[in-house]
């Protein structure tokens, strides 16, 4: 009996811990939170460019590059290729606003993050190709054509995820994992903040590691200076500094900011703030991704920097998924606010 009694006990209390466990993670993923709709501007939904996880703003041409895939026919196996599109706000409707700029090249095409660089003797746009496994470097001709100049990879980029371009031929990239699994383990690994990810430097001629052991590395953006590196860490809701020498490309950390959503891209404002997509509710996030009639919040955060310091992030869009779920990236051009998102067949342009 006493035997009985000390079985029960220890059940009892093992069974305490998983739940309170539980509990604690379920906190974490913002589980029992709730999500209103918050924005002072109006959006228009445009409809029928499946997928912009990523944006870029390009001032000189007007126009957001958008990063666009139908990424549930990708969820479901059937044989698809991503596209970049260079979308005029000023003329939403303009049919050279919906085609792919990248005639076809590479075949194999999943896009994920870009970036644009331009500098006195190029015009460039930086593309993680996930399929490849590799980066691809495209020329902008004038009129907005992508003309595919460089296609880089190494053996260490096992699941890239977004870039930002410090030079003509230079860069940044995330590796969110070492392994490029999407299955249950990946999961596993971003519940429980697995340190796993990396941030890869390019210099135009050779390969570095340039950080280690971060917990999903996501978005990357590099001050207007140059000197700092922000990288989301998004299974540990938090965005992380680095300080970055521009002459050798070397990043040391400096300082992390947490946050209460999981942080996917970032895009920099002229001002040097960031806009950052996030992901107020992962869980729903994961429903949402392979099933298009579950929905899912979505979040833009703007955070400014000063000399004293970080500056509180401020939710600058928000909805409970009803207008636009998922959303993971941001850009202001013009008076316009662009909004995308990872598995919706719509973008929302704002005022």
């Amino acid at each position: 009996m006493r035997l009985l009694i000390v079985y029960f006990l220890g059940f009892g209390g093992l069974a305490a811990s998983v739940l309170a466990g539980s509990f604690v993670m379920l906190r974490h993923l913002n589980f029992f939170e709730s999500y209103g709709s918050n924005y002072e501007g109006s959006c228009t939904p445009v409809v029928g460019v499946p997928g912009v996880e990523d944006i870029a703003a390009d001032e000189t041409l007007s126009i957001a590059w958008l990063s666009s895939m139908d990424r549930r026919a990708d969820n479901n196996k059937t044989v698809t290729r991503g596209t970049i599109v260079a979308f005029d706000p000023a003329n939403p409707l303009d049919t050279a606003s919906w085609k792919d700029r990248t005639n076809g090249a590479p075949e194999v095409f999943e896009p994920l993050g870009l970036d644009l660089y331009e500098d006195e003797s190029a015009r460039r746009l930086f593309v993680v190709n996930k399929a490849g496994k590799n980066i691809l470097i495209y020329n902008i001709g004038p009129n907005g054509e992508l003309a595919l100049a460089d296609m880089l990879s190494d053996r260490r980029l096992s699941n890239p995820n977004s870039i930002v371009a410090v030079g003509p031929r230079s860069f940044y990239v995330t590796n969110s994992t070492r392994t490029s699994g999407r299955g249950l383990l990946y999961q596993l690994g971003f519940v429980f903040g697995q340190a796993s990810g990396s941030v890869l430097h390019y210099d135009g001629n050779s390969w570095s590691n340039a950080a280690e052991d971060l917990k999903l590395a996501n978005g990357i953006e590099v001050s207007v200076d140059g000197t700092t590196l922000y990288v989301a860490e998004t299974a540990d809701k938090a965005l992380t500094m680095f300080d970055r020498d521009p002459a050798t490309g070397i990043i040391l950390r400096a300082g992390k900011l947490k946050l209460d959503a999981f942080p996917d891209n970032l895009n920099r404002l002229a001002d040097g703030s960031l806009l950052i997509g996030a992901i107020p509710k992962p869980l729903a996030f994961s429903s949402h991704a392979g099933n298009q009639n579950k929905s899912a919040p979505s979040q833009i955060m703007k955070v400014s920097f000063s000399g004293n310091g970080n500056d509180a992030p401020h939710v600058l869009y928000q909805d409970d998924g009803n207008q636009l779920s998922g959303a993971t990236s941001a850009i202001r051009l013009g008076s316009n606010l662009l909004i995308g998102a990872y598995a919706e067949n719509k973008f929302l342009l704002c005022e």
